[in-house]
């Protein structure tokens, strides 16, 4: 079956009009805030094991310049946008850690 908007150039063929249905309805979604309150505190979740994993790197990690230390320092900073994009009241909070936490890693 071919589908065309041109009549077939072949008269022996025969043309089915089909008619358009239009797009299906799109299924209603679950209010923004709904979706934002859910994801705020495992955002907050994952952000917190990050941040423990980067507290307990050893010296010899952070000397290497490892691609683990690095990747969860980009996993981090990701976090921390994302949370700042949904919970806004809470950016000042998290800059202030994430602050302390840079501080933390330099003192090593």
């Amino acid at each position: 079956m071919r589908l065309s908007t041109l009549p077939p150039s072949d008269p022996r063929v025969s043309a089915e009009v089909v008619p358009y249905r239009g797009a299906a309805p799109l299924r209603k979604r679950p209010a923004a805030a709904t979706e934002q309150d859910a994801s705020v505190p495992a955002l907050e979740a994952q952000l917190r094991q990050v941040s423990l994993q980067l507290g307990a790197a050893t010296p010899q990690d952070l000397a290497n310049g490892g691609g683990a230390v690095r990747q969860q320092l980009i996993s981090y900073e990701a976090l921390r946008a994302q949370l700042d994009r949904l919970d806004p009241a809470g950016a000042q909070r998290r800059a202030a850690e994430a602050t302390s936490l840079i501080a933390h890693l330099r003192q090593k």
